[in-house]
């Protein structure tokens, strides 16, 4: 059973903000359970100690189940943070834009946390810990090329205010985190 405070951050790919943030973590003497669609491609934090890798697409049922057990198994039922960063960014003006290729960008950065969020909510709420989302300035600056992305990124975005009033009566928490609109850059970034 794992004895520090743990944490899962989704889309942890190298060079992006979940490898920052999941390097950062592991820095700072938490165990991180890092996850990307494919594990191959976290070749730099493979290493570290105090760090777990796991496959982990977060629109395949599957690999969230997958992914509870692993951590179930390492810290006997708690996670203390969960953070919700894979996602996909999509360019392409409304007008032009293919449906199925909205649906799955839908999948992505709503109904995949979604979905992540509720699969481990036991194990956060056990642990009175916290679920963050990072999402996106696009969701509050709309542009021509970017229409059905900003909707996504409304929709992910609001995900944390509702349901922060439903664990108003636990001790966890829900928070949205907006790259270059919050302080998570210097976190990823610190040394």
């Amino acid at each position: 059973m794992a004895s520090k405070e743990t944490v899962l951050i989704t889309g942890c790919s190298d060079d992006g903000i979940g490898y920052g943030l999941a390097a950062q973590f592991q820095k700072r003497g938490y165990h991180v359970f890092a996850t990307a669609r494919n594990v191959s491609k976290m070749s730099k934090l493979k290493d570290l100690a105090n760090l777990t890798l796991l496959q982990l697409d977060v629109v395949e049922p599957a690999h969230i189940k997958a992914a509870v057990e692993a951590v179930t198994r390492e810290t006997g039922g708690t996670l203390d943070y969960l953070i919700s960063n894979a996602g996909h960014n999509h360019f392409m003006p409304i007008l032009d834009e293919d449906l199925d290729t909205v649906k799955t960008l839908f999948d992505i950065n709503v109904f995949g946390p979604m979905a992540l969020s509720k699969a481990f909510a036991p194990l956060v709420l056990k642990a009175k810990g916290s679920f963050a989302f990072i999402t996106s300035i696009s969701g509050y600056v709309n542009t021509p090329w970017m229409g059905e992305h900003s909707c996504d990124m409304v929709a992910s975005s609001a995900k944390p205010c509702a349901q922060a009033h439903m664990l108003q009566r636990s001790e966890a928490s829900s928070s949205s985190l907006r790259p270059y609109a919050s302080k998570l850059s210097r976190l990823a970034s610190t040394s």
